[in-house]
């Protein structure tokens, strides 16, 4: 019973020294990787007017950025927002329930750092009215970015696939 105990003790310090050679090398090798693997992401944020949508998409993708996500939004600022009845509710005394919003568009872009100046500075141009409700902008860092379908990380997944693989994927279904 003890030449088991002992042997399974050998065998856990064994495996012990092994793992540890094995995290040593993988956190070496990442240390010699070139630094276009480690390129960090950010996220920019736009709060923009809606009639502006379009041409801040324009020159986004004059800059090269191949997606983004967009979404509806109402909030307010400096403006101040218009009254807006809110889901028909009434207030203490009956009157409707408003809420000062106005209509907004988000948008959201991941990219590179490398890019990111970029970005900001193309959607402050193209989204600038010079007025009070232009909006605001921010960049958030970014950790990890995995592609759902195919479970590509980070840059890779940031890219657009070429034409014949997204029609590929489709003949499958």
């Amino acid at each position: 019973m003890q030449d088991t105990d002992s042997y399974k003790s050998y065998c856990l310090y064994r495996h012990s020294i092994f793992f540890l050679k094995s995290v040593r090398s993988v956190t070496e090798s990442v240390a010699e990787l070139p630094s276009t693997y480690l390129k960090s992401m950010q996220l920019v944020l736009a709060i923009i007017q809606p009639a502006k949508l379009d041409s801040v998409k324009e020159a986004l993708v004059k800059l090269g950025i191949q997606g983004m996500t967009v979404t509806g939004a109402k909030g307010f600022g400096r403006q101040k927002g218009r009254p807006l009845a809110f889901l028909g509710l009434l207030d203490m005394e009956g009157k409707p329930f408003t809420v000062d919003f106005l209509p907004k568009v988000r948008i959201e872009i991941v990219v590179n750092d490398d890019v990111v100046d970029a970005v900001v500075d193309t959607i402050v141009a193209a989204a600038k009215t010079g007025t009070v409700g232009d909006g605001k902008l921010f960049v958030i860092p970014v950790t990890r970015t995995v592609r759902i379908r195919t479970g590509e990380e980070n840059e890779v997944a940031l890219t657009i696939e070429e034409p014949a693989t997204l029609s590929d994927s489709r003949k499958k279904k």
